[in-house]
């Protein structure tokens, strides 16, 4: 158990299922450690079940959506691909169990951009929630809805994977 007070010393990904976690803590949180600092080392899971794929809501034109579904894909992560924000929303409310939506906030509609993230966010909290942008290139952090990460394209494929990963564990 770490202390509020407790550092994050390290984040390792063991796989697209796991995080090992290292948190350096103070002597007097811990009764069982009496040295300067101590470290505490945790296996998490990155999703509640251990043997679901994480399943990630595409938004994004389907030409656009093909090397990020592949990627995707490739990391072993269950994909699920709308072209319109009508179609996330309606996969959405039909009860998906869905983990992270990545989002183009470009696509064209009645709902569109980053207030489509702050309709998601307000609708369900818990659903990470990554935005992307060609148009776009920085949003200050209270554009951005709740916990929600927002990368400009182009996007390495690494960048991506990780903050997928980490949208996870967000909420």
């Amino acid at each position: 158990m770490s202390h509020p007070l407790a550092n994050v010393f390290a984040n390792i990904h063991l796989s697209s299922s796991f995080l090992f976690t290292i948190v350096s803590d103070r002597p007097g949180n811990d009764p069982g450690c009496q040295a300067e600092h101590c470290l505490t080392m945790t296996l998490h899971p990155i999703n509640s079940c251990q043997n679901k794929p994480v399943r990630v809501l595409v938004l994004e034109e389907t030409p656009r959506s093909a090397p990020v579904i592949d990627a995707l894909t490739r990391a072993e992560f269950e994909v699920i691909h709308a072209r319109h924000a009508h179609e996330a929303w309606a996969t959405l409310e039909a009860g998906e169990d869905v983990d992270v939506l990545l989002a183009d906030i470009d696509l064209p509609g009645a709902t569109f951009g980053v207030e489509l993230g702050r309709y998601i966010h307000a609708r369900w909290p818990g659903l990470g929630l990554v935005l992307t942008s060609d148009r776009v290139r920085h949003l200050r952090p209270e554009e951005v809805p709740g916990d929600a990460c927002f990368l400009p394209r182009p996007i390495p494929a690494d960048t991506l994977l990780e903050e997928i990963r980490l949208a996870v564990r967000r909420p």
